[in-house]
This record gives C-alpha cells, structure tokens and sequence, in this order.
C-alpha cells in the first residue's frame, strides 16, 4: 500500500499477458455475470513473457474491464458482450 501512494515502482517480474487477463477476468466474474455480461476471448498463444509491474498490470486490467462493464449499463436491445483480446505486433525499426 506504501508503494502506492508513495508512487514508487514495485518490483517487476516477468509475466505472460494472457494469464493475466485470465486472472482478471476470473476475478470480475461474478461482477460480469451479475450484469449480465458475457465475456468472449481471443487471445494470442503466441505472446511472449513480459517483464511488467504485475500488480499495476492487474490494476489496469480491471479498471479495463469494469469501465467496459459500466458502458454496458444502458445495453438493454441486445446481448452485453464483452471481447477481449492479446495480439502480438512486432515493430522493426528501421
């Protein structure tokens, strides 16, 4: 909690994105299903670890998918879906 509010980096580990997004999902399960919100996934097997802040990594997932969650509030004409997806782009640079 610290860290937080003294807005200092914590420790970064390396992380595969798509079990992260997992771990959200499954955390804002219940949330979800009690709005009525389906969740459908297409995530890239390929996506390589990553070295990230895990816990800000989490924070953003599901702040990602709460606000997603709250624009389906008004969605009464059709089903409330919710599709996430990873995809590996890989730059070159010149």
């Amino acid at each position: 909690m610290r860290a937080l509010f003294k807005r200092q980096r914590t420790a970064e580990i390396w992380c595969n994105v798509n079990h992260a997004i997992n771990d959200a999902l499954m955390l804002e399960r219940n949330e979800l299903s009690g709005r009525g919100v389906q969740v459908e996934k297409a995530l890239d097997q390929s996506s390589p670890p990553l070295r990230v802040d895990a816990h800000q990594l989490q924070q953003v997932l599901l702040n990602l998918i709460a606000n997603a969650a709250d624009a389906m509030n008004s969605v009464t004409d059709r089903k409330r879906t919710l599709r996430v997806t990873s995809e590996v782009k890989i730059r070159m640079s010149s």
